[in-house]
């Protein structure tokens, strides 16, 4: 999948799709073990959707396509199915989220929002009256919620809202942890 989702972007860069950002997210970015979708996120303003939903079914790699919905289109391609949700750029942190987390995850992350007068949904968060709020990032969405940034392969609904809350998330492993050979043969 994560392959796919790579020849995906590299394949709309070349033909000049036209996004000021496309990202893969879902199962793909939060590193799941099991992985059944491909799902990426492509940010356009609104009044470009139906112009990037034509030109996203064209690419070479596409062979078939299914109805485009408002702010997402599925294509066929020789190794599975690829779906593009697109998102403006004033929601893109809440639609990185919304796109990326365990359902468990947004879930929690829904109620949360419910309890604090707001609510999280449709790929955008909305103040008390109804109102979308500007989201640029996933940062400023978690910080909406009171909660400092969940990295998106915690995001699996299995307690990090709560660690979130206590202070307490894991650190992962990350380039700088790695020293040494990883890899070594002896004769």
């Amino acid at each position: 999948p994560a392959i796919i989702a790579s020849a995906v972007i590299a394949d709309a860069k070349h033909v000049g799709l036209g996004l000021e950002l496309m990202t893969a997210v879902g199962g793909v970015r939060r590193f799941a073990p099991e992985i059944s979708d491909v799902a990426l996120l492509g940010v356009a303003p609104t009044s470009e959707h139906d112009r990037v939903h034509k030109a996203f079914a064209r690419l070479p790699l596409v062979t078939g396509t299914h109805a485009p919905r408002d702010s997402s289109i599925t294509v066929e391609t020789g190794r599975g199915a690829v779906t593009l949700h697109l998102s403006p750029p004033s929601q893109i942190g809440a639609a990185i989220v919304w796109h990326t987390g365990s359902s468990a995850h947004l879930d929690q992350l829904r109620a949360r929002a419910v309890r604090m007068g707001l609510r999280f949904a449709s790929t955008a968060i909305h103040d008390a009256i109804g109102t979308r709020s500007p989201c640029e990032s996933e940062e400023a969405l978690y910080a909406m919620l009171g909660l400092p940034f969940i990295v998106p392969e915690l995001r699996s609904g299995t307690g990090e809202i709560e660690a979130a809350e206590r202070g307490d998330l894991p650190r992962l492993v990350s380039h700088p942890d790695i020293c040494g050979d990883l890899h070594t043969h002896s004769t």
